[in-house]
Formats: C-alpha cells, structure tokens, sequence
C-alpha cells in the first residue's frame, strides 16, 4: 500500500508533503523502504520532524546502527524532540549503557524532564552500574515520578546482576 500510494504521488508530479512522508516511514515494514521514504524526502526538500525521527524508530527491527542514524541526524538539524523518541533510542541501545547514558543525557540538556519511560529505559539498560541506579531513583524522586512493576524488575535485576559480578 505505502509504495502504491507514494508512485501515485509521483505520478502526479508532486511530492507528499512531510506530514504525507512521515505517514508513508511509520507505515513502512522494514528499514530500507522507511530509508529510501526519508532520503526522498529530504532530496525533495521537505524537512524531518520530530514525527519523522519517531516513525523511523518505529520502523520494526531497528538496530543500533540504524538508530544512531536517526540519532545522528536529529541532533546534526536540530530536530525537536520528545520523550518518546528519547525512550526509542534507549531502548534500541540497551545492551550498550554509553549510549544509553548519551540519550538520556541528551534528552535532559534538551529541556525534557525525565518521565516514567525514560527511567525505566535506563534502568533497564544500566548493567548493574549502582551510580546510575542511584541516579535514576534521584530523578524519579525529583520529578514525583511513581515506579510501576517494569522500574521495580529492572530494579531486582539491577541488585541480582550486580550481586552476582
């Protein structure tokens, strides 16, 4: 559907608007047509937004190398940005906790407040490391935000990994 919509576009000799691209990326089933949607509409002039960033990472089998793609780019334009494709990046780059720390960081020098995804993304990443741990309970305590049972399994896998080094 999203490849017979976009040759109609064409075929019309007009390219769909950033809203138009971002709905044909978050329809996408894979990576390289969400890919080939994106570097189209940039050769086309439209610029990314943040739903743009958003339906990339949304785009089913990301990697790491293709989310530090989307990652590089929104930071490279200065895309505006949310929490929520703060969470997608974390969570794509949780088996690597410098990334994850990155993304995090990155998200509060931007001016968005920690919530309750975005700690448990990092809690779910942080490898036994106790200085983030304490880190994150700080912010969650900081921002009134309650755990739930994803914070409280992070938090007994978090103690059990670091017991067991």
């Amino acid at each position: 559907l999203v490849k017979e919509e976009l040759e109609l576009l064409e075929e019309q000799k007009q390219g769909p608007s950033t809203a138009g691209f971002n709905k044909l990326i978050a329809g996408c089933g894979g990576w390289k047509m969400a890919k080939q949607l994106f570097l189209q509409m940039r050769e086309l002039g439209r610029r990314p937004t943040e739903q743009t960033i958003t339906a990339l990472l949304s785009v089913p089998r990301l990697t790491e190398q293709r989310t530090s793609f989307c990652f590089d780019f929104m930071v490279r334009d200065k895309i505006p940005r949310s929490s929520a494709t703060y969470i997608a990046i974390m969570r794509a780059h949780q088996s690597r906790i410098g990334r994850v720390l990155r993304a995090y960081e990155s998200m509060r020098e931007f001016g968005i407040s920690p919530d309750l995804e975005s700690c448990n993304a990092l809690l779910a990443a942080h490898g036994g490391d106790s200085h983030v741990i304490e880190n994150v309970l700080k912010d969650m305590e900081e921002h009134n935000i309650c755990p739930d049972v994803r914070t409280i399994q992070a938090l007994e896998d978090g103690y059990g990994g670091s017991a067991e080094r």
